[in-house]
Parts: structure tokens; sequence; C-alpha cells
């Protein structure tokens, strides 16, 4: 979230026919669930005031009360166009994965897969990224990517 909120391109929404600039989105993640309802959709509003501590304390908290049933699930995703959607499938190794792109949202969209180590012992995590034309292009892409990784130390 942090590194989305450098780069102003990841803001904007087209929504029912307006652009708008949401400047400090709520993060809408689906949280898998064994039941019938299948998904939770954990949000975390304010995200790009939060600190890597606080975010992560503030994930963890809501996904345990989601599992345990505590946090009351409403069928109202109106948050959800102004949202940004990033999924985490901690399970899932993948190479490619198709995201699916709701009609008429200009939203990006991300999934993050299963950690693993090469045989060097550094971390791999697969990241699948599904960008709508009108607020990204591949070189804003890239420089989203610079900034996550920098942020890791991976590149200086």
């Amino acid at each position: 979230m942090q590194s989305l909120k450098e780069l102003s391109y990841f803001q904007w929404r087209y929504i029912d026919g307006q652009w708008f600039e949401v400047k400090n989105p709520p993060l809408f993640s689906p949280i898998a669930l064994n039941t019938s309802e299948r998904f939770a959709n954990l949000i975390i509003e304010n995200s790009f005031n939060m600190d890597w501590e606080q975010f992560a304390n503030t994930w963890i908290e809501k996904k345990e009360k989601i599992k345990r049933g505590e946090i009351f699930q409403t069928k109202d995703i109106s948050i959800f166009p102004f949202s940004q959607f990033i999924g985490n499938l901690p399970n899932l190794y993948f190479t490619s994965l198709t995201l699916h792109h709701p009609l008429g949202s200009s939203q990006n969209f991300f999934y993050f897969g299963a950690r693993r180590r090469d045989e060097k012992g550094n971390t791999l995590m697969p990241l699948a990224a599904k960008l709508h034309h009108s607020s990204c292009d591949p070189h804003i892409f890239e420089l989203l990517l610079n900034n996550y990784l920098k942020r890791f130390s991976f590149i200086n």
C-alpha cells in the first residue's frame, strides 16, 4: 500500500461515468473461508497512514476475527469501487494467473502467491497484476515494482 501511495496513478477510479481521485483508498482483500459463503471481505481503512507494524497487526487481527466469525459480513460492497484490491493466496505457487476484471471497473488488481525459497535461500513470491489501461501502463507498473522492491532493499 505504501508503494501504491507513492504513485497517484493507482488512486484514480472511474465510477458511474465520473473520475474520482481516492487519496487514501481502503484496502479490500478477500479472505477464503471454509463455509458456504466462501469469502469474507477484509477491509482496512486509512492504510496509507499506517507504518508496517500497524498495518501488519491490523491485517492479522482482522483476519483472525474473520476466521473466528467475529466480524459481521454484509452484502454491501459499495466501498469496493473506491478501494485498492490486493489478494493473498499463501498456499498457491503460480507462474501465471489470469485475474477477472469487473465490468466498468478502472481498478488495478494484485494477487500475491505462496512464498518459497530458491536454492540460494532467496525468498520468491509470485505476483499477478491486472492493470487497467486508463490509469496504468507497463512503465507505471515498472515504477511501482521498483518502489516496492526498494522497500525490501532488493534494488538500490
